[in-house]
């Protein structure tokens, strides 16, 4: 099955959405596993890329991002997955809610559906 092909989380089957997880403060690989285990507990899954460490970009405040890729299955549409996400952020110790300030944990989704992130197409 191509991506194109994926059934949409309206129809109650899964899909697949591409989400990218990033650290820039405190144990920042500890702070990644621990966000993939709790976005376990609703999603599957299914590819990790291997570690990789970018400078902040777009003004983001603090040291060099550690940076994971990660295909995941469920059966939630974006926006519900987004709050979900925004919940493990919170467990894992995101605490800031200014869009540029330092983070232990950022969970964004990439590419899901129709949707493909804005900064996807014109980052390195």
């Amino acid at each position: 099955m191509t991506l194109g092909q994926l059934p949409s989380a309206a129809e109650g089957s899964c899909v697949r959405i591409y989400i990218g997880i990033g650290s820039n403060l405190g144990d920042r690989q500890a702070n990644i596993l621990a966000a993939l285990q709790r976005l376990r507990a609703r999603v599957a899954v299914a590819a990790v890329s291997a570690f990789y460490e970018s400078d902040a970009a777009e003004g983001a405040e603090g040291p060099p991002f550690l940076n994971v890729a990660a295909a995941i299955d469920t059966d939630m549409d974006r926006a519900a997955f987004e709050h979900f996400a925004r919940d493990a952020e919170a467990a894992v110790g995101r605490r800031s809610v200014r869009r540029l300030a330092a983070r232990p944990i950022d969970i964004d989704v990439l590419w899901a559906d129709s949707y493909v992130h804005p900064q996807l197409l014109t980052r390195p």
